[in-house]
């Protein structure tokens, strides 16, 4: 490999090094970005590996910041979460072991303060077609169906 190919390796890995510390990226999104650079097939595994080892992509440390925040500052319900990672290629295994970031008591308060924050933009509807609204607008936030149930209950 001459020394040219090597230098523009790097700059490309220096690139990526940078993409990947501004915020957490996983391995499905360095990999668009690589082919985004029009990087050579043949270091894009390298690259990979050595962003990996230099723990600038970490499959795990993404899930769990997504779940965070994806929780706290969008609102999303686990179920909204859990198809947002499957899209960015991250293992069942490591979903299920995010969520766990979750607090059940914390998750239960969002959907109560979530509905009664929505309810009162729907004070004017009737009954059943507030219920029919506040569900669907909980479902599409990507909560469950019998949490759903068990707020609209109380």
């Amino acid at each position: 490999m001459s020394k040219q190919n090597y230098s523009s390796k790097e700059i490309y890995l220096d690139k990526l090094k940078n993409y990947c510390a501004y915020q957490e990226r996983c391995q499905y999104e360095v990999i668009q970005k690589m082919k985004e650079l029009k990087i050579d097939y043949e270091w894009q595994d390298d690259i990979l590996l050595r962003l990996i080892s230099e723990k600038f992509v970490d499959e795990e440390r993404f899930a769990r910041a997504i779940v965070r925040g994806k929780f706290r500052i969008n609102n999303w319900g686990k179920n909204k979460i859990r198809n947002f990672l499957f899209q960015k290629n991250i293992v069942n295994n490591l979903i299920e072991m995010a969520l766990v970031e979750i607090n059940e008591e914390e998750y239960k308060e969002k959907i109560t303060f979530l509905i009664d924050k929505k309810r009162a933009e729907l004070a004017n509807l009737d009954d059943h077609i507030q219920y029919m609204k506040l569900t669907n607008y909980m479902l599409q936030k990507g909560y469950e169906a019998n949490y759903i149930q068990d707020s609209l209950e109380r």
